[in-house]
């Protein structure tokens, strides 16, 4: 469930991250409830990442 749950997150991170600073147009859908910086959705898709590799640690 982590894992599923982290996916989710790292996507609306990058997404988040690439289309403010390489499109100039926010996606993915955090930016309809927040005003988010860059590296606020680099700390997101961060973030993701760790529930990740807690999900994969925990299958033991």
């Amino acid at each position: 469930m982590f894992q599923i749950v982290g996916v989710i997150v790292i996507i609306q991170g990058l997404m988040g991250f690439a289309g403010k600073v390489f499109f100039d147009k926010e996606w993915g859908l955090l930016h309809r409830w927040f005003d988010l910086s860059p590296i606020a959705y680099l700390g997101i898709a961060v973030v993701g990442l760790v529930l990740v590799v807690v999900g994969e640690a925990r299958k033991d």
